[in-house]
């Protein structure tokens, strides 16, 4: 549980004070021409993993470290987090809400959390969490609150590209 709370604690913190730093992805293998007209349409893959994520308009691959990939689209970041399935998605939440420290819930639903942070530029954390197999998976945006409304559209069209296995 520990181990949980530092990883998206610091996984938080680091994105929402990161700078924008693109990175391109590339593959240790060369691909056959089909896997070269499917790669074209990726933005991401990892088979290790189990991430694909489609290749969406203005999304970049931020950066990508143990259990986590970072995706840029202005100020808004996408975080896909891979754990374990050691823990239920309740004390997921609860150790997420615990370690983002002073806070607003805006909503909270089984597998959804969003929140605000109480600052003075303030930031909107929005959560998604999905079980596929053995492993959680964590799909977490960080943008401004005053950009929410430009943002939600941005959100839909991200989750909608990427594919867990």
């Amino acid at each position: 549980m520990k181990k949980l709370f530092i990883i998206l604690s610091l996984t938080l913190f680091t994105v929402g004070c990161g700078k924008e730093e693109t990175v391109e992805s590339t593959s240790a293998t060369s691909p056959s021409k089909e896997e070269q007209t499917q790669v074209k349409s990726l933005l991401y893959e990892n088979e290790e993993k189990g991430i694909r994520v489609g290749d969406i308009k203005h999304w970049k691959l931020s950066k990508e470290q143990d259990s986590n990939v970072v995706f840029q689209n202005e100020n808004l970041q996408a975080i896909i987090t891979i754990l374990p399935n050691k823990q239920d998605i309740k004390s997921i939440k609860r150790d997420l809400i615990v370690g983002a420290g002073d806070i607003t819930i805006i909503e909270e639903t089984d597998k959804t959390l969003s929140f605000q942070s109480n600052r003075k530029e303030s930031i909107q954390t929005d959560i998604f969490i999905f079980q596929v197999g053995e492993k959680m998976n964590i799909v977490t945006f960080v943008g401004k609150v005053d950009d929410d409304e430009m943002n939600r559209p941005k959100i839909v069209e991200f989750k909608e590209h990427i594919q867990f296995n």
